[in-house]
């Protein structure tokens, strides 16, 4: 079984709004999504976003820290 997901994104109709399209996907059928991103507010937090990234790594630890919550809703 092929684990290969194809997504195509482009802009919106609107600014600050973006269309995905599911091109392949494992068991899957192909779908249509729109969605808003505010680019500002990521590029503010992206140095916390690159330390929590790194510190991340650390394998020792088992709980997730306030900024590390923060990188999941992000994802998310």
């Amino acid at each position: 079984m092929s684990a290969i997901i194809e997504v195509e994104i482009g802009p919106g109709a609107d600014p600050g709004t973006y269309d995905a399209r599911v091109i392949r996907a494992p068991g899957g059928a192909p779908g249509r999504l729109n969605f808003s991103l505010d680019i500002d507010s990521i590029l503010e937090r992206l140095p916390t976003v690159e330390a929590v990234v790194l510190a991340s790594a650390v394998s020792a630890r088992r709980t997730l820290t306030a900024n590390e919550s923060e990188i999941h809703r992000l994802g998310g």
